[in-house]
């Protein structure tokens, strides 16, 4: 339908990481966003990712590692202590919403706790009432 038809080779799986077409998508995704088509047009969001890498990863901002290499754009230039940087920094991410994973999985354990304590209140107290002058003889 468009105007490249796909090479007469297998195509590759779209579900591997190392997929040149998912490094496409997140390139242009990067391009926009260092652009500014996400959100301002001044490069603030470049300054933001810049400030955020120094300050959470010192390291990895001093090997020159940008924000734009954490959204996957140009990491197949970096070198191979850029690419451990841009490792420790997604496993430190994973870590992060895992935790929020527990800390929302608890809140709802909580929230359903409490919200069963409060039927059974509800049943107790209509169970406990008086039923027209019967009494509960045991």
């Amino acid at each position: 339908m468009g105007t490249t038809s796909p090479s007469p080779s297998s195509p590759a799986p779209q579900t591997r990481l190392n997929d040149d077409s998912a490094l496409g998508a997140s390139s242009c995704v990067g391009a926009a966003w260092a652009e500014g088509a996400l959100g301002g047009s001044d490069g603030d969001e470049a300054s933001l990712g810049k400030a955020w890498l120094q300050e959470k990863y010192p390291k990895a901002a001093a090997l020159e590692v940008d924000a734009l290499n954490v959204l996957g754009v140009g990491i197949q230039q970096l070198s191979v202590s850029q690419l451990e940087a841009l490792e420790e920094i997604h496993l430190s991410q994973l870590a992060q919403l895992a935790e929020a994973r527990v800390g929302i999985a608890s809140q709802q354990r909580r929230q359903a706790r409490l919200e069963a304590a409060k039927l059974a209140d509800e049943f107790r107290e209509v169970l406990l009432r008086p039923a027209g002058g019967e009494g509960a003889g045991s």
